[in-house]
């Protein structure tokens, strides 16, 4: 069932504001989606030094956090979250988001004062039980979709080319069906990905790791949550390699990327709107 969120100040006043704090704009957008179709509103900021600075000023029922992010990550977000907060006071459930999910993150969010994680892409069932366990008192505050609304939505396209290029399922979850809307945001996660291939290139070639990682990691997230499974699985391969301080892997890489993504591209005229 879908459902409209209450306004800021209704969800502000009931303690029942999402803080998101997410530097990548994809992945911006589709939290921010996934969210009011679920019914809650949420504020975003763009890294952890911007999260802090809303938390410190605003009032929130509940902290959505990225792990990496420039300025402040996940992990010092919420140690100074922590630190704030007064012994036998009200205490901010911390739930992290990330694209990272290794043996040890449960207890590693645990140990760092987190309540829990979701990996990335997000599960929206995932997401809806843990906002009902950790921000219950926004559930009263979600109204009902109409259902001509509802009803008015196209179907989500049948893939007539390989769906580890694109799975119109993953956009479809996000924004409750493919719809205009989501294959602009599609056709922009596509020049954005193209823009960044120069700085990707570069960076390999100047064997710059730090650089290329960051690359691949906002590649990798918000690939995979665009249900462009090849492209994130490559990213991921790449972010891999970098981790592993493999300059010679993380080029071939690098070369690979270009025309993965130049097949997305080539793909998006039959995405969009069934031609060849």
């Amino acid at each position: 069932m879908a459902w409209l969120p209450p306004s800021i100040e209704a969800a502000r006043e009931n303690n029942a504001l999402i803080l998101v704090a997410e530097d990548n704009a994809t992945n911006q957008v589709v939290i921010r989606q996934m969210l009011s179709r679920m019914g809650f509103a949420c504020e975003i900021g763009e890294n952890g030094a911007v999260a802090l600075d809303m938390y410190r000023n605003g009032r929130y029922g509940l902290l959505l956090t990225d792990f990496h992010m420039p300025e402040m990550d996940g992990f010092e977000l919420t140690a100074h979250v922590r630190a704030s907060e007064q012994p036998g006071g009200p205490r901010l459930p911390i739930i992290a988001l990330t694209a990272d999910a290794l043996t040890g993150t449960e207890q590693q969010c645990l140990d760092a004062g987190m309540d829990g994680y979701l990996t990335k892409p997000i599960n929206s069932r995932a997401l809806g039980d843990a906002l009902a366990q950790w921000l219950p008192q926004a559930l009263p505050l979600r109204r009902p979709a109409g259902h001509d609304a509802k009803l008015a939505k196209p179907a989500p396209p049948t893939p007539q080319w390989d769906p580890d290029i694109f799975d119109p399922a993953r956009l479809t979850e996000t924004f409750g069906a493919f719809d205009a809307a989501a294959g602009e945001f599609l056709s922009r996660f596509v020049e954005d990905a193209v823009e960044k291939l120069p700085k990707i290139a570069a960076a390999a070639a100047a064997r710059d790791l730090k650089a290329l990682r960051h690359e691949a990691h906002a590649l990798k997230g918000a690939g995979y949550s665009m249900g462009a499974t090849r492209l994130g699985n490559l990213a991921s391969d790449l972010q891999d390699a970098c981790d592993a301080n493999d300059a010679d892997t993380a080029a071939l890489m690098a070369e690979l990327l270009e025309p993965t993504v130049q097949e997305l591209q080539d793909a998006l005229p039959k995405i969009l709107h069934g031609k060849s």
